[in-house]
Formats: structure tokens, C-alpha cells, sequence
């Protein structure tokens, strides 16, 4: 049997928290969560109509403040209902697709050079990727949310995989630098 969409969730699971518009789910997703997850419009949009072709959300137009009508999202008690049940089932095992992994994996001993930037790279990323989730988190510890203790739960999870991959792509480069000594 195929899997169900997890934008279905993401969507339900938003605006159940008061995420209430396509664009307003997408900009949520890129400052909260996207160290692990990821949305595009061409996906939401899409999924916001077949949620409310379902009666699991209903649309909420406000006409009248600016020159567009802006089309609001409210979570139906199914959706709620779905999106309980979807809590409360088995996660799978993350699967990891990862080009740099693979890269590395691909290089030989003359290839060093190679081998060394793409972890510089990494480097370079996951610490610019650390920065922005401690932002956040010092962010999240101002507010006030029922949810807050997930959310810092998340965002902490990121912050630590950062921590990890640096060091891991650090300690790698001296492992390249013995390998190369030698030859």
C-alpha cells in the first residue's frame, strides 16, 4: 500500500497550531523546521485543495482589506482526527540521501583534495545552519505556546546534528591530512 503524503500532516498539523494560509505554512516551514523538513508551494497548494475537497479544512476568504481577497484555512474535526491518528503511528527509520556522503564515498586516495573541500564545505554550511537554529531557539524561549516544549525539542535536535556533523567533517579532515602524510 503507498504511503500517505506527510504534506497532508505538515498542513494538517499547522493549522491546527494556527498556521492558516498556504504562504503563511510555507514561511513557517522555512523558519522552524526546515533543518529536517521541507515544502514547496507546488506541493501545499495543491494538498490545501484536496484537504478541503475532503471536509478535512475549510476555507475562510477575507474580502475587503487590501486589492487581493486573502483565502484563510481552518482545520475540520476529521482533519483534527487525522492528524491524531497520524500522531500516534509508527515513524519509519529515516532514510538519508546525501549527495556530499556520496561524494565522499566516490573519491580515492588521489583525490584528497577533493575529499577536503567537500568537507570544508560542510563545515561552512552546518556551521551557517547552527547560527541560524540558535537564533531561533533563542527565539522560541520568548514565547508562549502550548506547543513550545516541541518545538524547542526540534529546533534542539538541528542544533545538535549541526554540532555533530561539524565535528564529524572536522575530525574527517585530520583523518584525510594522516592519509595524505602517508603516501
Amino acid at each position: 500500500m503507498a504511503k500517505e503524503s506527510r504534506t497532508k500532516f505538515v498542513i494538517l498539523g499547522l493549522l491546527a497550531n494556527g498556521v492558516d494560509s498556504g504562504y503563511a505554512i510555507k514561511k513557517f516551514i522555512e523558519k522552524s523546521v526546515s533543518h529536517f523538513w521541507s515544502e514547496s508551494y507546488g506541493q501545499i497548494y495543491p494538498m490545501l485543495k484536496k484537504l478541503t475537497a475532503e471536509g478535512m479544512i475549510s476555507e475562510v476568504v477575507d474580502t475587503g482589506k487590501s486589492k487581493r481577497d486573502k483565502k484563510r484555512f481552518v482545520i475540520e474535526s476529521s482533519g483534527q482526527k487525522a492528524l491524531s491518528q497520524w500522531l500516534e503511528t509508527k515513524t519509519d527509520m529515516p532514510t538519508i540521501r546525501d549527495e556530499m556522503l556520496l561524494k565522499l564515498f566516490l573519491c580515492n586516495s588521489d583525490k584528497i583534495g577533493c575529499g577536503e573541500l567537500l568537507l570544508k564545505e560542510q563545515v561552512s554550511q552546518f556551521t551557517e545552519s547552527l547560527d541560524e537554529l540558535l537564533i531561533i531557539e533563542s527565539q522560541l524561549l520568548k514565547v508562549e505556546h502550548s506547543s513550545k516544549v516541541f518545538w524547542l525539542a526540534s529546533v534542539r535536535f538541528g542544533i545538535s546534528s549541526c554540532r555533530q556533523r561539524i565535528e564529524w567533517a572536522q575530525d574527517t579532515m585530520k583523518d584525510l591530512k594522516k592519509a595524505q602524510l602517508q603516501k
